[in-house]
């Protein structure tokens, strides 16, 4: 009797990216944009990042310098992705002084290796502490500058939120808030199914490799074949290059910790993670003057929690506004595409360099 030896066989689709995955950087390779890029130590082996966009020659000066901030998974990046999709360039052309920040764990900031490094085992809070202090700090003795004026998308708002309301706020002359709720409102299906797994992933992991992930299914990011996608960014305002690009480098491995406090805020309040804080009831100690900024098919980011947020705040100078095709703009935003849509040059970027320049 012949022997028959077993056979694995796998998806096409699998093998596709198995096969390209690997090589995602080196197919959608992104440069580095920035004069300098300072890596500033903040303690227990972390750092952070300041990207440093100064202004253009010959463009109206302004005083008060810019911090950017990325969201969750993410890097600089989620600002910085290409010449023309870049919010840090746009704001430099315009005359601010301009800092794009990495948090620890992303980008130039550096992570830990496989041999080891610092414990993915920080948290919103430890963010909010350390890492947001030491940028402000570093990007006012380099500037001079007594405040500055901060735009964080998704967590990269949340953090500041935190921040506000740990410290008063006074370094923080105003806030522009991209996608970043309160709270998590849970409106999809794919979104509510990923929480009730998420207990499963801490169990085996201190960090989710989100990164890697990301990487593997770059050459497929675009068009959305999985729900997940849609999660993320609307299709129909993002540019199929700058999705992959996005997808190959821009997104990182992140402590789990800081997964759970967003996912146990799913019940309307986002909580520090020894549970002492509720910083959803917080927000009534914020009067900075904040622009909220929301996408009509924003799914981490619901219009409803953003208004959730600018009806908690007490600042007595804030905006909501909510970016759809029945306000307006050319699409109805998603996540992602808030920052680095097809149209977010047209539309978001001004609308950002509006508000600052105002309150500059």
């Amino acid at each position: 009797m012949p022997l028959v030896r077993p056979t694995l066989s796998l998806p096409p689709v699998i093998v596709l990216m198995l096969l390209c995955g690997g090589c995602s950087r080196w197919l959608y390779p992104v440069d580095e944009r920035a004069a300098d890029v300072e890596v500033v130590p903040i303690g227990e082996g972390w750092n952070i990042a300041l990207h440093h966009f100064p202004p253009t020659p010959g463009a109206t000066a302004r005083h008060t310098p810019v911090l950017l901030c990325h969201g969750i998974t993410g890097n600089r990046l989620n600002w910085d992705l290409s010449e023309r999709l870049s919010l840090p360039r746009f704001l430099a052309a315009r005359g601010f002084d301009v800092f794009l920040l990495e948090l620890r764990g992303s980008g130039a900031a550096g992570r830990p290796g496989l041999l080891g490094g610092p414990a993915y085992d920080y948290t919103l809070d430890d963010y909010a502490r350390t890492d947001v202090p030491a940028a402000i700090a570093r990007v006012r003795a380099r500037t001079g500058a007594t405040q500055v004026q901060w735009v964080g998308h998704s967590m990269g708002g949340i953090v500041m939120y935190l921040y506000l309301e740990l410290s008063g706020g006074g370094a923080v002359r105003s806030l522009v808030a991209v996608g970043s709720p309160p709270y998590v409102l849970v409106q999809s299906r794919t979104l509510a199914d990923a929480i009730e797994l998420y207990p499963v992933l801490d169990f085996f992991f201190d960090a989710l490799p989100v990164g890697a992930v990301s990487e593997l299914g770059a050459p497929f990011a675009w068009p959305s074949r999985l729900p997940a996608q849609h999660i993320v960014w609307n299709d129909a305002n993002l540019d199929p290059a700058a999705s992959r690009s996005l997808a190959a480098n821009g997104t990182h491995a992140i402590s789990t910790r800081v997964v759970a406090q967003m996912a146990d805020a799913t019940d309307g309040h986002l909580r520090s993670a020894d549970g002492q804080i509720d910083y959803t009831e917080g927000l009534a100690s914020i009067t900075t003057p904040i622009l909220f900024v929301a996408g009509a098919l924003d799914h981490l980011a619901p219009p409803a929690a953003l208004y959730e947020g600018y009806r908690r705040v007490a600042s007595t100078d804030k905006r909501i506004e909510v970016l759809s095709r029945a306000n307006g703009y050319r699409a109805d935003y998603g996540h992602v595409d808030l920052a680095l849509g097809e149209a977010s040059p047209d539309e978001v970027y001004p609308l950002v360099a509006a508000w600052l320049v105002a309150h500059d």
